[in-house]
């Protein structure tokens, strides 16, 4: 008879765990090994409770990463969200100085036609003034 079985853990992880049901016991208490079958069986409560508590902390760990990265995300996207609205709020910017410089030029040309006219106009009345 097989007095192993096959029992896995949170992690999924199986392990070969002997059944300590009522016909375990027989073979161990007829050896007169009582005080180390009781010691044997403190160990095993023992790491129970430890692979217990180290799966909570496995449970708590994966949550709190969970709950990072989420955070993290969130926190890419409105920096993303910023840039981007920066951006815009700059191209604008760029748009209307843009505009502002092409009006200027204009403004500048027909200042620079006004002035050349001008000069034109003075050396003709230059030429064909009645006082020479």
């Amino acid at each position: 008879m097989n007095q192993y079985k096959k029992s896995s853990n949170v992690l999924g992880v199986s392990s070969n765990v002997m059944d300590l049901g009522e016909n375990a016991t027989a073979p161990l208490m007829e050896v007169g090994n009582k005080i180390e079958y009781a010691a044997l069986v403190q160990q095993l409560n023992e790491e129970r409770a430890r692979r217990i508590e180290i799966e909570r902390t496995l449970v708590q760990t994966q949550k709190e990463l969970e709950d990072l990265s989420v955070s993290l995300f969130s926190e890419a996207n409105n920096m993303v969200a910023k840039v981007k609205k920066e951006n815009q709020i700059l191209k604008q910017e760029l748009m209307y100085y843009q505009k502002r410089d092409l009006e200027r030029n204009a403004l500048l040309k027909n200042i620079q036609l006004a002035v050349r006219s001008a000069a034109d106009s003075r050396k003709y009345l230059a030429v064909y003034s009645p006082n020479e």
